[in-house]
């Protein structure tokens, strides 16, 4: 066995209360976190549908998604979740 955490909490400190919540909650906000990135790239695809339904050209997905600061910063984070390192 390995620990990961070892958090002491000092009673009325609102600051340790505040981290502690936020572990306990951390598995909800990781896999709501994928839901959300997986959501956010199929609002990508149906846009890109819609333009190219249009007659307009649009850059394919995967371009947006590598361009776009928000996913690359979800994608980090999930990486990380997961136990991979980051530069």
């Amino acid at each position: 066995m390995r620990v990961l955490a070892n958090v002491h909490i000092e009673p009325s400190n609102d600051t340790d209360e505040a981290n502690a919540r936020l572990i306990t909650v951390a598995p909800e906000l990781f896999e709501e976190l994928k839901r959300l990135r997986l959501a956010y790239v199929n609002l990508l695809e149906i846009g890109r549908d819609r333009i190219i339904a249009f007659g307009g050209s649009c850059d394919p997905v995967d371009v947006m998604e590598a361009s776009d600061p928000a996913l690359r910063s979800a994608d980090i984070i999930i990486s990380k979740a997961e136990g991979h390192q980051h530069a």
